[in-house]
């Protein structure tokens, strides 16, 4: 196991393109660390120069201590998976899984007992005599996996290991990657911009943004407490509610009022963190399944009643998203439950329905700098986060 240390990485391309921009992190040993974000955020090119694909303009990457700025790509003793992988067309799967250990000279019992462990966990323990063109898609990324971890590298890079796979592989993929990493502990680091890979793999997930890191800590925590609205956006399905207002005092609490309605109001559960001028500009962020129709479990009963309009809904199976507009056209987003819903009976487009915001679940955004969240309500399952780290 190895323990990574990025200190003040910058990344320049064409002289004026800021790839990475003074960017530290600490990976420990053992932990599965995920770096999510837009395309274009740096994700990839901080594995590069991990890797030593790319060099830095600036800054210095350690492992246990070593500063590897120097060391060429295949002495670093790091193994990277890409988007598209590439095993040996005419050798068998078997011969690529065992070729960097052989390169490496590794003992050839414990690298057999090692293949053996890695394949059953992985499911592919029935396809070593193939060739790569006789395997499918997912299999041929399981023995891509397979081969980075057989041969132990101190550290283990995963840039988009499951983009080309269907969402059934996906799944099966995420469950084979958490089993091997469990068993083998590799310091791993995986790249995503697909927000359920974040949420259901990482031990800490970093989220960047224009070659920064924007918050760091555990996906509960920064799902449930995100620092900005680019970090709610990137935990966040497209179907996110992002609400334009300003706030006023009613009844001695703050008040969320939309601009485009003004029958749209909310009153907020706790004090803002910020001081917030008259009339200034704000975002309201809440994820659909946190809106629920009034009177129904997840409504709130000391939350002023929205009344809205369906206008179209999509059905998923376990849940459906019904769109909404309220009377001066402000669009909304909520998801139900089908144990509590039956679509065909009661959604139909032109239905009027009243709904409530989940206070414990509104994030406030100021619209200027950064765009802080200034409303943090801990949810009662999360105490605070030890190793989160905004910046």
């Amino acid at each position: 196991m190895a323990q990574l240390t990025i200190n003040n990485l910058s990344k320049i391309f064409h002289k004026s393109i800021n790839a990475l921009k003074q960017l530290s992190l600490v990976v420990e040993q053992g932990e599965l660390l995920v770096l999510a974000g837009p395309s274009g955020c740096g994700k990839s090119t901080l594995l590069r120069c991990i890797a030593g694909l790319e060099k830095p303009d600036q800054g210095s990457i350690c492992i246990n201590d070593q500063t590897i700025n120097t060391i060429p790509p295949a002495q670093r003793d790091v193994a990277m998976v890409f988007q598209n992988n590439t095993l040996y067309p005419d050798m068998t799967i078997r011969k690529n899984l065992l070729l960097a250990p052989s390169l490496h000279k590794q003992d050839t019992c414990a690298t057999q007992k090692r293949m053996d462990e890695v394949c059953e966990v992985l499911d592919i323990a029935d396809i070593l005599s193939r060739k790569p063109r006789q395997i499918s898609g997912g299999q041929h990324q399981r023995a891509a996996l397979a081969k980075a971890v057989i041969r132990q590298p101190a550290l283990l890079l995963l840039d988009e290991p499951f983009t080309s796979l269907d969402s059934t592989l996906k799944d099966r993929a995420r469950s084979h990657l958490k089993d091997i990493l469990k068993k083998t502990r590799t310091t791993t680091i995986l790249v995503t911009h697909d927000h359920l890979d974040a949420l259901m793999l990482a031990n800490r997930l970093a989220l960047m943004d224009q070659g920064q890191i924007l918050q760091l800590g555990s996906p509960h925590h920064i799902y449930n407490l995100p620092a900005s609205l680019q970090a709610f956006k990137a935990l966040s399905s497209p179907d996110i509610n992002l609400i334009q207002g300003t706030l006023h005092q009613q009844e001695n609490t703050n008040c969320f009022q939309a601009d485009q309605d003004p029958s749209f109001q909310v009153r907020l559960p706790c004090p803002l963190s910020q001081s917030v001028s008259d009339a200034e500009p704000l975002v309201l962020g809440v994820r659909p399944e946190h809106i629920a129709a009034e009177n129904q479990p997840g409504s709130d009963p000391t939350q002023p009643a929205i009344q809205a309009q369906v206008t179209d809904h999509d059905y998923l199976g376990d849940r459906t998203i019904i769109r909404l507009t309220t009377a001066q056209g402000l669009y909304l987003s909520m998801t139900t439950l089908n144990t509590l819903t039956t679509p065909s009976q009661s959604l139909a487009p032109g239905q009027s329905l009243a709904i409530t915001l989940n206070p414990d679940h509104l994030h406030i955004f100021k619209t200027s700098g950064s765009c802080c969240n200034i409303l943090t309500v801990p949810p009662p399952s999360s105490p605070p986060d030890p190793t989160s780290n905004q910046m």
